[in-house]
């Protein structure tokens, strides 16, 4: 019997059917094996990427592990370090235990810094949309008041898996991602996701205007020159 499932499953050139990450994250919404896989490919990486590796890159003089920090490499503009990278998966427990292991000196501290959601504040200027404006001058949490609007709840309400969910939706929506891509984002259903994105966008109506002025003024450009 084949898998109701099968249509996500994707060629590979050589005709073999792929079993990547994307894949078995579909899969395993209904089938019990392809969640074991990605469990044992995780904690793989885990092992492989940190574990392992990060007790060979303790410098000898200091003790510690030093990481390289470059300002011009990511697309998106973002700082990113190598040598090893520093950001660690916080979303599950055994990546968790990982960051703890990570323990100031003496008389000093770990410091934790980010441009706090940099893309939705740029959006905000762009789109001169009212609500997000209004969220950042207030000082409120633009996940939780955007989990206020998709899920029904009131922002002191808001689980942490909500505001995981709807900090994905923030994020995703703005640079176009469609209710199918959210869909297997979040693991949930096509109308589930399309139900989202139509509350996200009643609620910040700029942005919607704005991407599809931005798409448009493309359109427009691209055609005088042809």
């Amino acid at each position: 019997m084949k898998s109701k499932n099968c249509l996500y499953s994707r060629k590979l050139l050589v005709g073999a059917l792929s079993t990547n990450e994307e894949v078995l994250s579909v899969l395993s919404r209904d089938h019990t094996l392809p969640k074991i896989i990605l469990e044992h490919l995780f904690l793989a990486k885990l092992k492989t990427t940190f574990t392992d590796k990060l007790p060979l890159m303790i410098n000898p003089i200091s003790g510690r592990v030093h990481t390289s920090y470059h300002h011009a490499v990511t697309a998106t503009g973002r700082l990113s370090s190598s040598d090893h990278n520093l950001p660690f998966p916080v979303r599950h427990d055994n990546g968790r235990r990982i960051r703890r292991a990570f323990i100031a000196s003496d008389g000093y501290c770990i410091m934790s810094a980010e441009y706090a959601q940099i893309a939705l504040r740029i959006m905000a200027y762009l789109s001169k949309d009212a609500g997000l404006l209004k969220a950042f001058s207030c000082g409120i949490d633009i996940h939780c008041t955007t989990a206020d609007e998709v899920f029904g709840v009131s922002v002191d309400k808001v689980t942490l898996e909500q505001r995981r969910e709807t900090k994905v939706i923030n994020f995703r929506l703005i640079y176009g991602i469609s209710a199918f891509s959210l869909a297997r984002k979040l693991g949930i259903a096509h109308r589930e996701a399309k139900r989202y994105i139509e509350c996200y966008f009643k609620r910040y109506p700029g942005i919607l205007n704005y991407i599809k002025g931005t798409k448009q003024q493309a359109s427009d450009r691209v055609l005088l020159q042809l």
